[in-house]
């Protein structure tokens, strides 16, 4: 009985561990992809912020030679 229950709990614990380490594994990927959504939103506005650099330096240029 004593080697039953030993084998009963190992089993317990590996779906247990699993069940309480599989959550975390999704919020560390969560956490991850959401970091990297962000991380591509800074880049968009710094092409953005650039971008309207470029258009304002052109329009003051054709408006110095008009």
């Amino acid at each position: 009985m004593g080697s039953k229950d030993s084998i009963s709990d190992s089993v317990g614990n590996i779906v247990f561990n699993k069940a309480c380490h599989f959550p975390v594994e999704i919020e560390h990927q969560v956490y991850w992809a959401i970091k990297k959504c962000n991380m591509a939103y800074d880049q968009v506005d710094k092409e953005r912020k650039l971008q309207l650099q470029e258009l304002e330096e052109l329009r003051l240029e054709a408006y110095e030679n008009s």
